[in-house]
């Protein structure tokens, strides 16, 4: 963000890979593996409808066993540099959380989470990282795009206790 309050246009791997270098960690590390949406099985197609994104950017974490994401912050002003505060990011578990993954974001660390469990975090403002150090992958659905009325009003309704037939 310029003092002027607009928003540098940069490459966001340049970034991402800025933030590993900065931290002493070599930018060709392999942080997960990734399919991207245009690769997935139906399934998925109606999972990200469902909250109805506008553009949505749409990608399978497949985090390997010693596989991490450095603390950092997103950088995904360039989705929608008219107002990047409409842009949101949903994460979905796909599978139950096993004991050495997690997740951080600023101060809490975030396990023991169900399949199906989706959560969402203000990737503006938040430094966050994850890890896996079990002995399984750990897939996750990212779901990243501009919030429509419709997102709005799923999020609005929804509870911890939420189920969404797809």
């Amino acid at each position: 963000l310029n003092k002027d309050g607009t928003y540098e246009q940069s490459n966001m791997i340049d970034q991402e890979e800025a933030d590993l270098e900065n931290t002493g960690i070599d930018k060709n590390l392999v942080l997960t593996d990734v399919i991207e949406k245009e690769d997935l099985p139906p399934v998925f197609e109606r999972m990200y409808k469902v909250f109805g994104l506008e553009d949505p950017w749409v990608r399978l974490h497949l985090q390997q066993p010693g596989q991490m994401f450095n603390l950092h912050i997103d950088k995904l002003y360039d989705r929608y540099p008219e107002d990047p505060s409409q842009v949101v990011r949903i994460v979905v578990n796909l599978t139950d959380w096993e004991p050495g993954q997690f997740y951080a974001y600023g101060t809490y660390n975030m396990s023991h989470w169900s399949s199906g469990d989706i959560h969402m975090f203000d990737w503006q403002n938040i430094p966050h990282a994850t890890a896996n150090c079990s002995r399984s992958i750990r897939p996750t659905m990212m779901m990243t795009g501009v919030k429509t009325k419709l997102t709005e009003e799923v999020l609005a309704n929804t509870t911890p206790t939420s189920i969404y037939s797809i």
